[in-house]
């Protein structure tokens, strides 16, 4: 059973945007079992070379779920062609916790993105420092292994092209530098109508609280990339969809990846 309840407000001016909005979200579980992370680690003349996850279950719960937001923004209108605004800044407070039945940990997060012009008409320069923090349940993990997170997943995301890292608190910046390529407003028949291409540029550093029963390890995961995108309509429908593919190069494993993304905008 699930509750949410979301309270936007909006106040615009000329050519600003303002707004708040405060959410609440309740949810009632009974779950079969609650999620673990159990890692195992390969080291290698110090240093830190591979760390293989697994996922499993630990014991029924019953739990009442609950989280908390705050978020604001001040941001200049976009026009047409501009991808992202190109001036403002924005901000979100969440907190998550199981105040009754089992106590399966906490999660407190906070972010903060500031958007200024680039170098080119319709070019975005943006840069996002995001940081969260997690409590771990009282529990005896020892029937499981290496237990290094609670249930509570991450309010905030890791550096682009890698995988979730079990954590109990990360710090992360990322930079984004947005541009639109063409505008070829190209169509084919009624099946496909190209409206835009653009295109993002990307630098993240993460600094990750990794919880082993040993100890708590700073691992840092950097990436650098670039994305593009393109924004269409499918069969004359009026909900526009953004396909897109990333290529992104992490410094830790010196590794590069790539990866299709999706989004449909109702």
């Amino acid at each position: 059973m699930r509750l949410s309840v979301v309270q936007p407000l909006q106040w615009d001016r000329g050519a600003w945007r303002r707004g708040l909005s405060v959410g609440v979200n309740a949810e009632l579980r009974n779950n079969k079992g609650v999620d673990y992370y159990k890692t195992t680690t390969y080291m290698w003349r110090d240093q830190w070379q591979k760390t293989e996850v697994e996922t499993g279950k630990i014991a029924n719960a019953d739990y009442l779920d609950m989280s908390y937001m705050l978020s604001g923004y001040l941001l200049r209108r976009k026009s047409e062609r501009d991808i992202e605004t190109r001036l403002g800044l924005s901000w979100a407070i969440q907190y998550r916790h199981t105040p009754m039945l089992d106590d399966l940990g906490s999660c407190k997060a906070v972010s903060l993105s500031l958007y200024v012009p680039g170098i080119g008409r319709h070019h975005t320069l943006s840069a996002t420092l995001s940081m969260q923090k997690k409590k771990m349940p009282e529990y005896d993990y020892s029937e499981v292994g290496q237990y290094v997170s609670s249930y509570m997943g991450d309010a905030i995301s890791m550096s682009r092209g890698y995988d979730k890292v079990p954590n109990i608190g990360m710090r992360t910046l990322k930079f984004n530098y947005t541009m639109p390529l063409f505008c070829p407003d190209w169509s084919v028949g009624g099946l496909l109508y190209l409206k835009r291409v653009w295109s993002r540029l990307f630098c993240d550093v993460s600094r990750v609280d990794v919880f082993t029963p040993m100890s708590v390890y700073l691992m840092q995961y950097n990436s650098v990339g670039g994305e593009v995108y393109f924004d269409t309509h499918w069969l004359r429908l009026p909900f526009p969809m953004t396909i897109g593919c990333r290529v992104a190069y992490a410094d830790y494993y010196r590794d590069v990846s790539a990866k299709m993304l999706f989004s449909v905008k109702f």
